[in-house]
């Protein structure tokens, strides 16, 4: 049991030195770092972990990627441009929005003056309604007074007939 305990702890002992002194045993050679991939297979595994084992023990060349101060400087430039265009899209929006509410509170001013114009002239229809409802009555009054002096006459006597006049030529 000891012999294989033994056997194992040299075993792993030996891959321990292998993979510290040469990541190409697990992962191939080092290449470009992008984005934490040290060999280049397009994803980050357990070599690219052994890398940064013994880079850490070791020390050597950084292996994380930095971005180069011209890049960074593209970068801004291009983010300006976007923020410019963007300003400017607002800037439009904004004159725009500002001359639809000039154009809506002159609207909301007609409405207002159509409104009171409506309440003027419903209480002047209300006010003629009334009006003619008293002229109604008075005219019914009318007719009922003359309808009483018509039965309170005499029937009238029809009139003679007129007598034909004679011919001067006769």
């Amino acid at each position: 049991m000891v012999r294989l305990f033994a056997a194992v702890l040299g075993l792993s002992l030996c891959l321990l030195m292998v993979s510290s002194i040469s990541p190409v045993a697990f992962g191939g050679d080092v290449v470009e770092v992008v984005n934490g991939d040290t060999n280049g297979d397009g994803e980050r595994d357990i070599s690219d972990a052994t890398y940064y084992l013994r880079w850490l023990f070791r020390g050597g060349p950084d292996p994380v990627a930095i971005i180069c101060p011209e890049d960074l400087g593209a970068m801004v430039t291009e983010l300006e441009g976007a923020l410019s265009a963007a300003n400017d899209a607002l800037a439009a929006v904004s004159s725009e929005n500002e001359t639809l509410a000039g154009q809506a509170a002159g609207l909301e001013a007609e409405l207002v003056a159509a409104n009171d114009s409506l309440v003027v002239a419903t209480t002047a229809n209300s006010v003629k309604d009334e009006e003619i409802a008293a002229l109604q009555a008075e005219l019914a009054v009318a007719n009922a007074s003359l309808v009483e002096c018509e039965a309170g006459l005499p029937e009238p006597e029809p009139e003679p007939e007129p007598e034909p006049e004679p011919d001067p030529g006769n």
